[in-house]
C-alpha cells in the first residue's frame, strides 16, 4: 500500500484536532490489514489490549492493567458508599473526577496509540513491530555474551601463559588479572570486595537473608527486615561487580596483546581525569543507597507483612507480648486500606483533598507569580527595587515561622479574633482551624504568601530571556497584549518551566511543613479514624507512624506510602512526556 493513502492533518484548534483524529483513526482503519483492524477495534471497550495486540507489549498490558485498577476503584467505592458508608461529598467528587480524568487519559492514549501502530502496518503489513522490553533486553544479552566468549576464546588462544592463566583465574579471584597488569587500584577495589561481601554473606548474611525469607520474627523486626535487605543488596552488588571485573579483565588482557596496557601512573591518571565521573559518583551513590532506595524497599516490604502495634479486629497483627511474631501477610494491608469503612472514608477524604491542595497550592503560586512578575516588568512600574525587596522578604523570612505566627493570629485566642470582637463583627470567637473548610481556605491563602515570591522571582529572570525581536514583530503586526502573552510570553515561559512545574505539584503533594504547622491534620472527622479535615497523604502516614498517644500502624502507612510514590511518580513521568519540553525540546533551542 502507498504511503499517500494515510493522510496526515495539521489541525490548529482543539475541535479541529479531535475532528483529525477521528479522520485519521478512520482512514487507518481501512487502510491497515486484518490484526491492525483488530487491535484498533479492541483498544476502544478496553485500552491497552489492543496496543499489545499491535505489538507494544509491555506498554499495553501496563495500561490496561491500570485501567482494570482505576474501574474497579470507581466500582468499587461506589458500593461502598452504597452500602452506608458515610464519605465526604466533596472528596467523593474531586476523587470521582481524577478516576474520570484518568480513564478518559487511557483511552486517548490508547486510541491515538492505535492511529500510529494501524498506520504502521498499513505501510508495511509483512512486518510485525514488536516492541518488547524483555524481548529487546533478552535479545541484547544473548548479543553480549555471544560476543563475551568469542572475544575471550580469540584473546585466550593468542595469549601467553600469564595471560592465560590471568584470564582463568578471573573466573575465580577478582582483582588477580588488574594486579597482574599492575593496575593495582582496581584490583584491589575488587579484590577487597569479593573478600569482604563473601565474608560477611558467610558470617552472617546468608542467614539475615533467610530471616527475611521466612520472616517468623518475634523481636527486633526492623533487624530482621534491614540487615535482609543489606545482605540482598550486597549480593546484587557482588553480582555486578563479578561480570564488571569479568568485563575488564578481558579488555586488560586485549590491550596487553596489543601493548597498549595502562602502567600504574596512567591507571592514577585515568581514574583522575578519564573517569573522576565514576570516582566522584561513588560516595553520592552509597548515600542514596543507604538513606533512600534501602528505606524505600523497607517500607515497600512492610505494607505485605503483619507489622502494625495498633489493635485490629479480624487481623493477626504482630505483638509479640502475645506471642505473635512477625510474618508475611499478603494483601492484608491493602484490604485493610480498602475494605474497612472507617479506613475507606479516610483514604478518600484525605486523597480527595490532598488532590486539591496540590493542584490549587500549584497553580495559584505559578500563575500568582508570573502575574507579579508581568507587573513588575512593566517600564512604567517605578520603584521596582522596593516592590521586589518586600515580596522576598516573605520568602527570606524562615517558612515555619511564618506558619506558627499566622496559626497563632487566627486561633479562637488570636488577634484576628480580637479584631473582629473589637469591630463588632462576631459576638463570640470562632475557631478557624477546628472548622474544615475555613481551615482549608486559610492554609491555600497562607501557602500563596509564602510560595508566590518564588516563582515571582524566576519569572522576572526568564522574562528577559524571551527575545525582544518577536515583540516588535507582534507590534508590527497588529497583536494586541493578550495575544503576545498567549502567543509569545506564557508558550516561551511554560516551556522552559513545565519540569518546575511538575516538581512544584510532586512537592505539594508531600508538603508536611505547611499542613502541620498550620493545623497538625485538624480534627478527625470520623469514627475510629485517624486522619483529620485537613489532613494529606503525607501528614496522614506521619500520624499513622509517628503520632503521640497512638499505637504505630506501620503496615498501613506502608500502604499509604505505596499510593503516594505511584501517584507521585505517574504524574511526573506522564506530564513531563507530554509537555513539550519533552517532546518538542530542539524547537526551542
Amino acid at each position: 500500500m502507498k504511503q499517500e493513502a494515510v493522510k496526515t492533518y495539521r489541525p490548529t484548534s482543539f475541535a479541529e484536532r479531535v475532528a483529525s483524529s477521528f479522520r485519521s483513526w478512520k482512514e487507518t482503519f481501512k487502510a491497515t490489514d486484518g490484526l491492525g483492524k483488530a487491535g484498533m477495534l479492541v483498544n476502544l471497550p478496553l485500552p491497552g489490549l489492543g496496543t499489545a495486540l499491535l505489538g507494544r507489549l509491555e506498554k499495553g498490558l501496563l495500561a490496561f492493567l491500570a485501567y482494570f485498577f482505576v474501574f474497579f476503584l470507581a466500582v468499587y467505592v461506589g458500593i461502598q458508599r452504597g452500602s452506608g458508608v458515610q464519605l465526604d461529598s466533596f472528596s467523593l467528587a474531586i476523587l470521582y473526577l481524577v478516576l474520570v480524568l484518568a480513564l478518559a487519559f487511557m483511552f486517548v492514549s490508547a486510541f491515538l496509540t492505535s492511529i500510529e501502530k494501524g498506520r504502521e502496518r498499513a505501510l508495511d503489513p509483512h512486518r510485525y513491530y514488536l516492541e518488547s522490553i524483555f524481548q529487546r533486553g533478552f535479545s541484547s544479552l544473548a548479543k553480549g555474551v555471544r560476543k563475551y566468549f568469542a572475544d575471550y576464546r580469540e584473546a585466550y588462544e593468542k595469549g601467553n601463559k600469564k595471560e592465560q592463566t590471568l584470564l582463568l583465574s578471573s573466573w575465580f579471584i577478582m582483582g588477580v588479572s588488574e594486579l597482574g597488569y599492575r593496575q593495582f587500584v582496581r584490583g584491589l577495589v575488587y579484590l577487597l570486595s569479593e573478600a569482604g561481601v563473601l565474608i560477611y554473606l558467610i558470617l552472617r548474611g546468608f542467614y539475615d537473608i533467610g530471616v527475611l525469607v521466612q520472616l517468623n520474627v518475634l523481636s527486633s523486626p526492623n533487624g530482621a527486615f534491614v540487615y535482609g535487605i543489606i545482605a540482598i543488596f550486597l549480593v546484587v552488588y557482588l553480582a555486578f561487580a563479578y561480570f564488571s571485573h569479568l568485563k575488564a579483565s578481558l579488555a586488560l588482557t586485549k590491550a596487553e596483546q596489543k601493548g597498549k596496557a595502562e602502567t600504574p601512573r596512567g591507571e592514577l591518571s585515568s581514574l583522575i581525569n578519564d573517569r573522576f565521573s565514576v570516582v566522584g559518583l561513588t560516595i553520592p551513590v552509597l548515600g542514596a543507597i543507604a538513606f533512600t532506595i534501602i528505606p524505600i524497599t523497607f517500607m515497600i516490604l512492610t505494607a505485605f507483612t503483619n507489622y502494625s502495634l495498633t489493635t485490629v479486629n479480624g487481623y493477626d497483627n504482630y505483638s509479640p507480648h502475645l506471642g505473635i511474631p512477625l510474618h508475611w501477610s499478603g494483601l492484608e494491608a491493602f484490604e485493610r486500606l480498602f475494605a474497612n469503612s472507617s479506613s475507606l472514608v479516610d483514604m478518600v477524604n484525605v486523597f480527595g483533598w490532598t488532590i486539591v491542595w496540590a493542584s490549587v497550592a500549584t497553580f495559584t503560586c505559578y500563575f500568582g507569580g508570573l502575574i507579579l512578575a508581568l507587573l513588575l516588568n512593566k517600564k512604567a512600574v517605578k520603584g521596582k527595587v522596593v516592590y521586589r525587596s518586600i515580596f522576598v522578604v516573605a520568602m527570606a523570612l524562615p517558612q515555619f515561622v511564618s506558619l506558627l505566627v499566622v496559626r497563632s493570629m487566627f486561633e479562637r485566642y488570636g488577634i484576628v479574633n480580637n479584631i473582629l470582637m473589637n469591630l463588632g463583627w462576631i459576638t463570640e470567637r470562632f475557631d478557624f482551624w477546628a472548622d474544615g473548610t475555613w481551615a482549608k481556605l486559610l492554609i491555600l491563602l497562607v501557602n500563596m504568601w509564602v510560595g508566590i515570591p518564588y516563582y515571582m522571582l524566576l519569572m522576572s529572570g526568564l522574562l528577559l530571556n524571551i527575545p525582544k525581536d518577536q515583540y516588535e514583530a507582534a507590534d508590527i503586526e497588529g497583536a494586541t497584549g493578550w495575544q503576545k502573552f498567549t502567543s509569545i510570553t506564557f508558550p516561551e515561559i511554560f516551556f522552559m518551566t513545565t519540569p518546575v512545574l511538575i516538581t512544584s505539584f510532586v512537592n505539594n503533594i508531600n508538603n508536611f511543613n505547611v499542613i502541620w504547622f498550620l493545623t497538625g491534620g485538624g480534627t478527625v472527622s470520623t469514627i475510629s479514624g485517624t486522619a483529620g479535615n485537613t489532613d494529606i497523604l503525607i501528614t496522614w502516614l506521619y500520624k499513622l507512624t509517628f503520632q503521640a498517644g497512638a499505637a504505630p500502624d506501620y503496615n498501613l502507612a506502608a500502604v499509604v506510602g505505596i499510593i503516594m510514590f505511584v501517584i507521585s511518580a505517574t504524574c511526573s513521568l506522564v506530564i513531563f512526556q507530554r509537555s513539550k519540553a519533552y517532546r518538542a525540546e530542539e524547537e526551542y533551542r
